[in-house]
């Protein structure tokens, strides 16, 4: 494993968060009145940005993202599908005026956020890893893609607390490893994009608000380690049943 695998990761990390700072701040000269004309603004430049990072790739990087529209997983796993729907389906009844907010958040998120952090850095670093064995190369790049994706969120400093925003890096840093083991075990990034989405989308629709709430230390700790054990639990065990 050379410093060069990680020298491409770091700088398209570097480059989105310039980016996703930028268009924060063209969203305020947009002087647009209402917070949800500022979501949407900012939801369109960051699909921009995603074309941007697309293009990049299909020119420079040449990463394979792979990509198939089917829910042939929670086809095989019935009960795991029902529950989610059923907590779907609650959480909308009982926060339908927060859903306008939810959906627009969550979709963007979902599909920006995994294009680039798994489908194009972890992707990378797998590629590039490919003297390593199995196992390790998987754990390796999921884990590298999650720290990046997790540090990103250091930008939302720019709008909430120290406290929450920490908390919100912990968390998402184990999020982008789950997700990153997913991804590069199943081989297909919509998978990641509909969990990335549910999760962000429960989240939103129930508070309200893309901000992270300041739950007190303990409460951070205590989320944050409860995070790691059950996301890298649930991780080791898809590896250790699905990786020869």
């Amino acid at each position: 494993m050379e410093k060069k695998t990680f020298i491409i990761p770091v700088g398209l990390v570097g480059l989105y968060a310039v980016l996703l700072v930028i268009s924060g701040i063209i969203v305020q000269l947009l002087s647009l009145n209402s917070s949800n004309s500022k979501t949407f603004a900012s939801v369109i430049i960051n699909f921009v940005i995603c074309t941007l990072f697309l293009w990049l790739n299909k020119k420079y990087i040449r990463v394979k993202i792979d990509f198939k529209f089917t829910f042939s997983f929670f086809k095989r796993h019935i009960i795991l599908a029902t529950v989610l729907a059923i907590i779907t389906i609650l959480i909308v009844i009982g926060n339908v005026k927060n859903l306008p907010l939810a959906l627009m958040v969550s979709l963007q998120a979902g599909i920006v956020e995994e294009v680039i952090c798994r489908g194009i850095i972890s992707k990378y670093i797998y590629n590039d890893l490919n003297k390593v064995e199995e196992k390790r190369r998987i754990w390796i790049s999921a884990i590298s893609s999650g720290l990046a994706f997790g540090m990103l969120h250091f930008i939302n400093l720019f709008r909430q607390g120290l406290l929450p925003t920490i908390n919100q890096v912990i968390a998402a840093t184990a999020i982008g490893m789950f997700l990153g083991v997913i991804y590069l075990v199943y081989k297909n990034l919509f998978g990641t994009i509909f969990i990335h989405f549910l999760n962000d989308f429960w989240i939103i629709a129930v508070t309200g608000t893309i901000t992270e709430q300041d739950s007190g230390t303990i409460a951070m700790i205590i989320s944050s380690v409860l995070y790691w054990i059950i996301l890298g639990f649930i991780a080791w065990r898809i590896i250790k049943k699905k990786v020869a």
